[in-house]
């Protein structure tokens, strides 16, 4: 990954996380990488391997890739299933993009 990419995943990440703990009721924590711990609800924003494809016809093509993954994981909170959080955490992701 380029320097230039890292530093604007590095912005998406911030912004994202800043969104989301402003916005949502259920305050998530939010990390870049899984996690082993048991603080709930939290949303993993981590980038997928870059793609490459190369085509040669009559001219060279080159076309790069690149992806985020973000899961969202929650559990059930007395009365509050954990569907309902990943709802209200995925809606604001929503809004974000």
């Amino acid at each position: 990954m380029t320097k230039e990419i890292q530093e604007l995943y590095d912005k998406f990440y911030q912004e994202l996380k800043t969104h989301l703990l402003t916005n949502s009721i259920y305050k998530p924590y939010v990390y870049k990488k899984e996690v082993e711990n048991k603080k709930f609800p939290k949303v993993i924003v981590k980038t997928l391997p870059r793609d490459s494809y190369f085509t040669t016809l009559s001219y060279s093509d080159e076309r790069y890739n690149y992806g985020l993954e973000i899961n969202i994981y929650a559990i059930q909170d007395g009365d509050l299933a954990s569907a309902t959080i990943a709802d209200e955490i995925t809606s604001h992701i929503e809004t974000f993009f």
